[in-house]
């Protein structure tokens, strides 16, 4: 190789070395290009759907208090179908409607799952279902941490640091806690007042402790509202299991009845568990409350919302009373992941056309009526 030859080389081998340099920016950029193009696309099929979500939602909830405030609510749930003169006043009684027992013709008030607009999904859970967890002698509530695996020591001291937590004093009880616990903890409480959500339950001293009682959804199955002994209409199993000689095998007869007839006295319980159980007839009743929790989730996404609503006055008895300029409130509204309950559900179809979102699967009954009463 002569001397002369060597700058031409050098020129051809520097357009080398920089169409190889320029060929891996290309391939990089377009990598980079596509991996933002396939993220944009994600996340504008994201919002997207997060957006419809919000849409069923609203379009259920506004459909769903529709229902409430215009239909007669009794045992059975909230009633869909067309009520003659006689079976208004006998819901409005208390007493037998002569109503055929069918899931299409009521939504229930235990938590049942239903289609609701579009994708979405909803549920209707009376409170007077729940455990109270405002309450001086939370029995129930005590009992429930015994089902989530806490021993007598651990429930004591649970329940001395709840009422801690909702005493306006500074005086502790027994293994409870104040401030000086919590401040020894690192933590802020307690609270001084009772608890305006159950959800708050994870803010007393210890109870993060016990991750069982979490993993069973301890504050779906607890109340901030409700004050007396659980609904057996609309308990759920766990929370029958808190009345004192219900077993297991007695809240899943209890549950499995419950869905042929709703349980209105005493007698027709101590039938179905074959027993005669210790609980306080002052304390029984069937009746719906007017605190409800509504649950709205979507097929689609991960989330559930959480809505809890006081109804004014009590939508049983409206007949009876005289409206308010407010016929509900919304106490809290809360947005946490779905339960693996909500992950599963096989919701059920109603008969009526008001969840019928234009393209919606389901069709309605020829032989279902609904009509709003006057």
């Amino acid at each position: 190789m002569s001397f002369t030859d060597m700058p031409g080389k050098r020129q051809q081998g520097f357009i080398l070395a920089a169409t190889l340099w320029l060929i891996a920016f290309i391939t990089v950029a377009g990598a980079y290009l596509a991996q933002w193009a396939g993220d944009a696309r994600q996340q504008i099929a994201s919002q997207q759907q997060g957006l419809q979500a919000e849409i069923d939602y609203q379009g259920t909830l506004a459909t769903l208090l529709y229902l409430i405030n215009t239909q007669y609510i009794n045992e059975y749930g909230i009633i869909l179908t067309e009520l003659s003169t006689e079976q208004k006043e006998a819901a409005i009684l208390g007493m037998g409607m002569g109503l055929k027992q069918s899931d299409g013709n009521f939504i229930k008030l235990y938590d049942q799952a239903y289609q609701g607009m579009g994708e979405s999904l909803f549920s209707v859970q009376d409170e007077s279902g729940l455990i109270a967890a405002n309450t001086s002698d939370p029995i129930h509530l005590k009992y429930l941490l015994g089902l989530s695996g806490l021993n007598v020591t651990q429930r004591n001291d649970g329940i001395a640091k709840l009422l801690d937590y909702e005493d306006p004093d500074n005086l502790h009880r027994i293994n409870g806690a104040e401030a000086q616990q919590y401040r020894q903890q690192g933590k802020q409480g307690p609270a001084n007042r009772l608890l305006l959500t159950s959800w708050e339950l994870h803010n007393i001293l210890d109870w993060d402790k016990y991750p069982k009682l979490w993993e069973n959804n301890l504050p779906r199955l607890t109340s901030s509202s409700w004050e007396d002994w659980p609904n057996f209409n609309v308990a759920p199993k766990q929370v029958l299991q808190t009345s004192m000689g219900l077993t297991q095998e007695d809240a899943e007869k209890i549950v499995q009845a419950r869905k042929q007839i709703p349980i209105t006295e005493l007698g027709q319980l101590y039938q179905i568990v074959g027993r005669a159980l210790n609980i306080d007839v002052l304390s029984f009743s069937p009746r719906p409350s007017n605190f409800f929790r509504v649950s709205l989730w979507h097929r689609q996404t991960g989330r559930v919302r959480e809505i809890h609503l006081e109804l004014h006055p009590r939508i049983l008895e409206k007949d009876l009373l005289l409206k308010t300029t407010r016929p509900w409130r919304l106490d809290y509204q809360l947005d946490f992941s779905k339960t693996a309950e909500q992950q599963d559900a096989q919701p059920k179809q109603l008969k009526t056309d008001l969840f019928n979102s234009g393209g919606s699967k389901a069709k309605r009954s020829e032989t279902s009526n609904f009509a709003v009463p006057q």
